[in-house]
């Protein structure tokens, strides 16, 4: 395998101190990618920025400067533009990162590789199982979760499931009190996902959290002009429902079944669908 340099991603940029969240989420969706290194005025990696630390922040005007712990952080894991790709590759798999900085011969960020980046570099298979994760962790929509906090033992489940199986995914704090940074952050997640896989249940029915959630994505979908839903459910409620966002689902909507998911047969055949379907068609990408 060759080396990095001719497929380091120099457009990609960093992020300053001084920019926003806003704009690191901005970039984020841009460039499909789940964490931004961040430098200072000399060009030094000083943060990794996280998804998540972008979407529990105060609000989108916060600086990313306020972000950057005044401790300094773990030993971050960079490479040079003399990487071998399958070196490179192996450090985002094992390290769990979606981008991997590239510094300069002074230490100075020079750009960033990102896992799909690195797998479209790639002329043949990585070695060994790391193909077969590697492929897992580009080709598959990343998720929010939008379900009722009383079929929390089954989102569970589903989250740790699909986190094993390379899936990108964020369940919303049902359980925490509503108030506007909630919302915030829940508004911000469901944007920043590729899909909304909504759980269907008697519970969720009868939420006004899920109520909510289902219209920001009706109204993204509308704004898009792309689905974004993807409901399974747990039991018959959704039909013969008379709740009218539920009933819009059923009419119009697939709707995965996993009303016998702990019986672990049933529960696997249903899931591998579900990941098939999170994977990309052609037509889509």
């Amino acid at each position: 395998m060759g080396k990095l340099d001719p497929i380091v991603i120099s457009r990609q940029p960093p992020a300053l101190l001084s920019d926003t969240v806003e704009h690191c989420l901005g970039l984020m969706m841009e460039f499909r990618s789940m964490d931004l290194p961040v430098v200072d005025r000399l060009g030094k990696l000083v943060h990794i920025v996280t998804e998540s630390e972008l979407l529990y922040a105060d609000g989108p005007d916060v600086l990313i400067q306020s972000l950057v712990p005044h401790e300094k952080q773990a030993r971050i894991v960079t490479v040079d533009s003399g990487t071998d790709v399958s070196v490179a590759a192996k450090l985002l798999i094992e390290n769990d990162l979606w981008t991997l900085p590239v510094l300069d011969n002074e230490g100075n960020y020079f750009g960033a590789v990102t896992r799909a980046d690195l797998f479209k570099s790639l002329a043949i298979p990585l070695v060994s199982a790391q193909a077969d994760t590697f492929d897992k962790a580009i080709h598959i929509y990343s998720c929010f979760i939008s379900y009722s906090g009383k079929d929390l033992d089954f989102v569970e489940k589903l989250y740790s499931d699909l986190k094993e199986n390379n899936v990108e995914c964020w369940f919303a704090p049902h359980d925490m009190r509503i108030g506007d940074d909630i919302w915030d952050t829940i508004d911000r997640a469901i944007r920043i996902r590729d899909k909304v896989l909504l759980i269907l249940s008697q519970n969720s029915i009868g939420s006004t959290w899920v109520e909510d959630e289902v219209k920001k994505v009706f109204a993204e979908e509308r704004e898009n002009k792309r689905l974004v839903l993807f409901p399974i459910r747990l039991d018959e409620a959704i039909v013969g429902t008379d709740t009218a966002w539920a009933t819009k689902i059923w009419n119009t909507r697939h709707i995965g079944d996993f009303s016998k998911w702990k019986n672990h047969e049933t529960y696997t055949i249903a899931f591998n669908r579900l990941l098939r379907d999170l994977r990309p068609s052609d037509d889509n990408r």
